[in-house]
């Protein structure tokens, strides 16, 4: 028997990022119960500033794993987690989908996300409750055939769609590793990359919304907007494109709170809770074209805010809609701060 060990790879597609190996289960279980069980085989990425990897990539992968133990046909359309513990980029996560129900139109998995808090423990089955760091469930349907569907949806403002910037989003700034205007600053002054030196597999960009949100003086009616697409062509699994999805619906998520307001806040700590996702378009692609995410905050209190956002396609669809409740520790005074750095053991990391 051997450790397992994350292969690091310097460019990767998103099948890569995402790919899994099956283990066996534990040898005495329940009867009642079917489980099956997963091993992820590439490192994470880990943001500059974090102690532990972006939250994206496991839950992205923790909704592939599920899509695993479904027949053909069933496709991701809602998704509920929570963020436990940072996760660590050197070791595999763990996935353990417990079938909940099989229906005829409707299919539900709970998945369980595992790792151990000690590289050199050989992680198998039965897992311990002390190294879960994510749980969710995931539900998956096949398409609805109605001659008659009952159609409408949130309308993409005009100056946001693909189609008014096609010519201008290749020119737009990668997304920043740490979206605080004062720490993209301090980066570009040190010669650093805003958006880290890790070549990410799916692109995407960052639209400057300071103008639009000028005179909107309601926190809540302002939107920050990034473009984003897949570096490569992906194969036909529906739900490998659904998780690339739940990928970048995470990017950059609780930083928009702060991005909203007038006053600049130098942020102390960002965690996210927990993330809730709806696909409404079942045939959606990311390696088309490029897509608009638009996100907001209905309110921020009780040193939480609130994150949502919508995802549109080339043709202005709105495809899938997210939100997501999370811790904000704010700097009042970010002049007393270390020049483009947190707190020490202050970080963006999952609860």
């Amino acid at each position: 028997m051997s450790f397992h060990n994350v292969e690091r790879l310097e460019k990767k597609t998103f099948a890569q990022l995402m790919s899994l190996a099956p283990i066996d289960g534990p040898v005495e279980k329940n009867s009642d119960e079917e489980e099956y069980y997963f091993r992820s085989l590439v490192a994470a990425y880990k943001p500059i500033i974090s102690r532990g990897v972006f939250g994206g990539h496991v839950m992205a992968q923790s909704a592939y794993a599920a899509s695993r133990t479904v027949p053909p046909g069933y496709i991701c359309h809602n998704f509920h987690s929570y963020f436990l513990m940072p996760g660590n980029p050197d070791i595999p996560f763990y996935y353990k989908v417990n079938v909940v129900r099989n229906g005829k139109t409707y299919m539900t998995r709970e998945i369980h996300v595992y790792q151990p808090r000690d590289s050199k423990v050989l992680s198998q089955p039965p897992f311990k409750r002390k190294d879960l760091v994510f749980v969710a469930i995931a539900s998956f349907k096949t398409r609805d055939k109605s001659s008659a569907p009952l159609l409408h949806q949130r309308e993409l403002a005009s100056h946001f769609r693909v189609s008014a910037n096609r010519h201008r989003i290749p020119e737009l700034e990668l997304a920043p590793d740490v979206d605080i205007p004062m720490w993209i600053e301090m980066a570009k002054q040190r010669g650093e990359q805003p958006a880290g030196t890790e070549v990410h597999p799916l692109e995407v960009r960052k639209m400057d919304t300071t103008e639009f949100n000028k005179g909107i003086e309601n926190i809540s009616d302002r939107t920050q907007i990034h473009f984003f697409k897949s570096h490569d062509k992906l194969n036909d699994d529906i739900n490998l494109h659904v998780a690339a999805l739940l990928y970048v619906s995470d990017r950059n998520s609780l930083f928009t709170i702060a991005n909203l307001h007038d006053r600049e806040y130098f942020l102390k700590q960002v965690a996210s809770i927990d993330h809730a996702f709806v696909m409404h378009k079942m045939d959606t692609r990311v390696d088309i074209d490029w897509m608009t995410m638009e996100t907001y905050s209905s309110a921020s209190s009780d040193g939480r805010g609130l994150y949502q956002g919508h995802i549109y396609d080339e043709n202005d669809e709105l495809v899938c809609s997210f939100m997501q409740d999370g811790v904000l520790g704010l700097v009042d005074e970010a002049d007393k701060m270390l020049p483009g750095l947190l707190p020490k053991n202050e970080s963006k990391e999952k609860l």
